[in-house]
């Protein structure tokens, strides 16, 4: 059977289907734009020739040789990336990949392959060019100390695409128009379907024949005061199933009480002395506190059958729980995404605790620094199972009244919310299975495949582990959204839940966001911990001081500017007051 195809890929099917005003940059994640200078220009003009050798020297370092049938599509795909950004012409590499045809490769193949490639990412042909005469470095650094930066940083990735926004279903756009278009609608958006995720436990579905769940991971990162507070409304969709949940447990603690107190009553009479005391009631939540240690979450976990919801608008309050000595419950979570089987042994009483199949959502805002203190390095796997999103905006002044304002959002999210309710007591006593059609796994496989290519190249393995875990992740984000859309048609979800092709659309849109967010964030991490030599420790700094000048010039405060970098207030205000 011959390699996907990458025609089939969503960006390219609609591109045939769709109306001329049809704006297909939208669907793809906004990548990094890169200010050619005349030299560069020069460069690429002066060494194509020599560009192509170069770039398969440098490819196989990384990737091997050209392999055998299973993996050459993903190898070319990622060639064709390269050698795109390097300015190698389309009609030169298209020539010399004619060699690796095969009976199942075919050159038609292979030539389309590189053609979808460079269509697709045209806007970047060139952006790093090929230079024989000097090694690329990211800075020239003078005797005297500083950083002239000779290749441009990245830009941050851009907003999740308006078409996504129009293939969602009804009820779940309604909840997020009621916040402006960009970073604060995508928050919304994100921040809900975490939430939403984790409130459907008899929903499931087969992945890679695997049973799994629809429990997401998202972490919204800005500055303070940017706007990552739409998480809070999306908290709220789920509060009243939490406090009845809550209550009915307080009541049930109260009424362990009494008996407990009978129990000692009648042991005081000597009426017995064989009786156990009455067993303490589950103490049943939604949401499952982030401030807490493993034992803690763990006994939680297992009064609410292994599953709840972590949702912190502050990523402190978590990253402090992980840097306990007691608390450290990072491994918790990793397993969790992939519902491994978790186990503790609580010294105290020797209690065992075992979930077989824990099922947590995962919705958490903070500020850059605060990701370097629950995630280190761009090595810890914990990393790689998160929807990101991160994004930087200047402080403006919106209209705070009534009127002229957002209404009373209060008012419209108490309606949400009993929506909600209703929605997860349709589905509380039964079981439901979320199913793609042939044509929505071909597309997830299609995307998937793109997908991988490109972390691969820009990543390494770091960008691969992402990349991967993104299709779990689409394939979740797809049955979710299909459960959604039986509400919105007015039916209860029956046994079998089939996500169409526009939720699968929506998914990948999302989903292809997210990636380019997260290979943007895999590249501010270190690659482990104390592994950087002085050398690179001094890049760093030079690029930090350079790009905190670059902000204070766009009228960034030093606070500002300290949350965006995580690091001291202090060292930057030393290295803007130095001449």
């Amino acid at each position: 059977m011959g390699s996907p195809d990458v025609s089939q890929h969503p960006f390219f099917l609609v591109m045939a289907t769709a109306p001329q005003t049809f704006d297909t940059a939208a669907w793809v994640p906004k990548s990094p734009v890169f200010a050619k200078s005349a030299l560069s220009l020069a460069l690429t003009s002066q060494l194509t020739e020599d560009a192509l050798p170069w770039c398969l020297v440098q490819h196989e370092k990384h990737h091997g040789a050209m392999p055998g049938p299973g993996g050459r599509h993903t190898w070319l795909v990622a060639f064709s990336f390269f050698c795109n950004e390097t300015g190698v012409p389309e009609e030169t590499l298209t020539a010399y990949a004619a060699r690796w045809q095969a009976e199942d490769f075919t050159e038609k193949e292979i030539s389309r392959t590189i053609h979808d490639i460079y269509k697709k990412r045209r806007d970047e042909h060139g952006r790093e060019p090929f230079s024989s005469h000097a090694s690329p470095r990211p800075f020239n650094l003078s005797v005297a100390g500083q950083s002239e930066i000779v290749s441009h940083a990245q830009s941050l990735p851009g907003s999740i695409a308006k078409e996504a926004y129009d293939s969602l279903p009804v009820w779940l756009n309604k909840c997020c128009a009621q916040f402006s278009t960009g970073a604060e609608r995508d928050v919304m958006l994100l921040s809900t379907l975490a939430v939403l995720s984790g409130c459907f436990p008899n929903v499931k579905g087969i992945y890679d024949g695997a049973l799994v769940w629809l429990n997401l991971f998202t972490f919204i990162l800005a500055p303070a005061a940017s706007g990552k507070g739409a998480m809070s409304w999306a908290r709220k969709l789920a509060w009243p199933w939490h406090q009845s949940l809550t209550l009915a447990s307080k009541q049930a603690a109260d009424a362990h009480q009494l008996q407990l107190q009978e129990w000692k009553t009648r042991r005081k009479g000597k009426q017995t002395t064989a009786e156990m005391p009455p067993p303490a009631p589950a103490f049943k939540q939604l949401y499952l506190p982030g401030n807490t240690s493993a034992a803690a979450l763990m006994r939680a976990l297992a009064d609410n059958d292994g599953r709840g919801i972590i949702c912190e608008t502050e990523a402190d309050t978590l990253s402090g729980a992980l840097g306990q000595d007691f608390g450290n419950f990072s491994d918790m979570l990793r397993k969790a995404f992939h519902h491994e089987p978790v186990s503790l042994m609580r010294k105290t009483d020797r209690e065992q605790i075992d979930i077989g199949a824990p099922a947590i959502s995962l919705a958490l805002t903070g500020t850059p620094a605060q990701l370097r203190r629950l995630i280190p390095t761009a090595e810890d796997g914990l990393f790689s199972r998160i929807m990101f999103y991160t994004f930087e905006q200047p402080a403006a002044w919106r209209d705070v009244s009534p009127a002229g304002g957002r209404g009373n959002l209060g008012s419209f999210f108490e309606e949400q919310s009993a929506a909600v309710s209703r929605m997860m007591q349709a589905v509380a006593d039964q079981e439901a299975y979320v199913e793609l059609t042939g044509e929505g796994w071909a597309r997830l496989n299609a995307a998937g495949c793109d997908g991988l290519a490109e972390a691969v190249t820009i990543a390494g393995a770091a960008g691969a582990s992402t990349a991967l875990r993104l299709g779990l992740t689409t394939f979740r984000l797809a049955g979710l959204l299909a459960l959604l859309r039986c509400f919105e048609h007015g039916l209860a979800p029956g046994e079998r839940i089939v996500a169409d092709v526009q939720d699968v659309f929506a998914a990948i849109s999302i989903v292809e966001t997210c990636r380019a967010h997260a290979l943007y964030l895999l590249g501010t991490l270190p690659a482990e911990r104390g592994s950087g030599s002085k050398t690179s420790r001094v890049v760093q700094k030079a690029e930090n001081q350079a790009r905190a000048v670059a902000l204070h010039q766009d009228n960034k405060s030093v606070r500002e500017i300290a949350e965006v970098l995580g690091i001291p207030k202090s060292t930057v205000a030393d290295w803007l007051a130095s001449p």
